[in-house]
C-alpha cells in the first residue's frame, strides 16, 4: 500500500472517530475516561497481553506441525510486529506481515504463510459463526426476532462461512477466480489461496486444534470486554452480562475486517459498537469511550510489543 493511500485511510479513520466523539459529546467522553476504575482497566490490559501470548503459542504449534521449529519468544516477536501492522491497514490485512517477520528467524516463506493464513481463516470463520449467534441472541432480547433484516444478516454471514470453507478446501471453486491472478494486488491474494490449498491436508489435520484455539480466544476476549465494561461502570439490562460481551466482541470485531477505507475499521467499528450498546441502554458517551479505550489500549500494547522485532528488522537491514 502506498504512503499516500495509507495517509488517506488514517485521515478517514481519525475523522470518523472525531465525528463520533464530538457528536456524542466530547465532555461526556472525557468524564467517562476520568471515572475509569484502574483495577478493572489494568486487568483488561493484562488479559490483552495474555491473548497475544497465546496467539504466539498457536504460531509456534502450527509451525512445529510442519517441522519448522521456532522459539516462543521469536514467535511472539513476529506476532506483535504483525499485530502493529494490522492496526494500520484496511481490514487488518497487515497481520500477514507476520509471515515476513517469521522469515527473520529462518522460517521458510511458504510455511510461514500457512502458519499465519490458516489460523486467520479459522479465526474469521469462527467470528462469522458467532456473529450469527450474536444476531439471533440480540434480536431475541430486543424483540426483533421476526424482523426481516435479522434474517438477511444471518444469510449474509452464512454465505461468508460457506465461501471461506470452499476457498480453503475446493480447488474447483477457487479456479472460478483464476482470472484475478492477473490483477495487481488481488493476484497476490489468489496466489496465497492456491498455496494454502496445496497444504490443505495439513489444515484439515489441524482443524480441530485451530478451532479449539479460536474458542479459547473468543472466551478470553469476552472476559476482557467484560472487564472493560466493569471499568467504565456499564450496567446492561440483559440476563447475563458476560454472555452479552462474549457475543458482542465476536460481532463487533468483524467490522475491523470489512474492506472499508479505514485502518482496521477505525471509526466504523466504534460506530457499530455505539449503536449496539445504545440499543441495550448504555449511554452513547460511555459507549464511544469503550470503543476508544479498546482500540488505543490494543494499539499501545502492539506498539510496545513490536519493538523487539523492529530492532531485528533494523539489524537485518544493517
Amino acid at each position: 500500500m502506498g504512503k499516500k493511500l495509507l495517509s488517506v485511510y488514517i485521515a478517514v479513520s481519525l475523522l470518523l472517530l472525531a465525528a463520533l466523539v464530538f457528536y456524542f459529546g466530547a465532555d461526556r467522553v472525557l468524564s467517562s475516561l476520568q471515572s475509569v476504575n484502574p483495577v478493572y482497566y489494568l486487568l483488561f490490559a493484562l488479559l490483552l497481553v495474555i491473548i497475544n501470548l497465546f496467539m504466539a503459542i498457536r504460531i509456534k504449534y502450527v509451525l512445529g506441525e510442519m517441522d519448522a521449529d521456532i522459539d516462543l519468544i521469536d514467535a511472539l516477536k513476529a506476532h506483535m510486529g504483525g499485530m502493529l501492522a494490522s492496526d494500520f491497514t484496511p481490514a487488518r490485512s497487515g497481520y500477514f506481515a507476520t509471515a515476513a517477520f517469521l522469515s527473520l528467524f529462518k522460517i521458510e516463506g511458504e510455511k510461514a504463510l500457512l502458519a499465519i493464513f490458516a489460523p486467520q481463516m479459522f479465526n474469521f470463520l469462527m467470528k462469522v459463526v458467532f456473529s450469527i449467534l450474536a444476531i439471533m441472541l440480540f434480536a431475541q432480547q430486543l424483540n426483533l426476532a421476526g424482523n426481516w433484516l435479522v434474517y438477511v444478516g444471518i444469510a449474509v454471514v452464512f454465505v461468508f462461512v460457506v465461501t471461506g470453507f470452499l476457498v480453503i478446501f475446493s480447488k474447483r471453486f477457487l479456479a472460478l477466480f483464476s482470472v484475478s491472478e492477473k490483477i495487481p494486488f488481488v493476484g497476490k491474494f489468489y496466489a496465497i489461496f492456491v498455496k494454502m490449498q496445496e497444504h490443505s491436508d495439513v489444515v484439515r489435520e489441524l482443524a480441530a486444534i485451530l478451532v479449539g484455539f479460536e474458542l479459547w480466544f473468543i472466551l478470553l476476549k469476552g472476559i476482557a470486554w467484560y472487564l472493560l465494561g466493569q471499568a467504565l461502570g456499564i450496567t446492561l439490562a440483559v440476563p447475563n452480562e458476560f454472555v452479552f460481551y462474549f457475543f458482542l466482541q465476536a460481532l463487533v470485531i468483524l467490522f475491523d475486517f470489512m474492506p472499508t477505507p479505514t485502518i482496521a475499521g477505525a471509526g466504523v467499528t466504534e460506530g457499530a459498537l455505539v449503536v449496539i450498546l445504545a440499543l441495550f441502554g448504555v449511554d452513547t458517551g460511555v459507549a464511544i469511550t469503550f470503543g476508544i479505550l479498546l482500540r488505543f489500549t490494543g494499539m499501545t500494547i502492539d506498539a510496545v510489543g513490536s519493538l523487539p522485532v523492529m530492532k531485528s528488522v533494523l539489524e537485518y537491514i544493517g
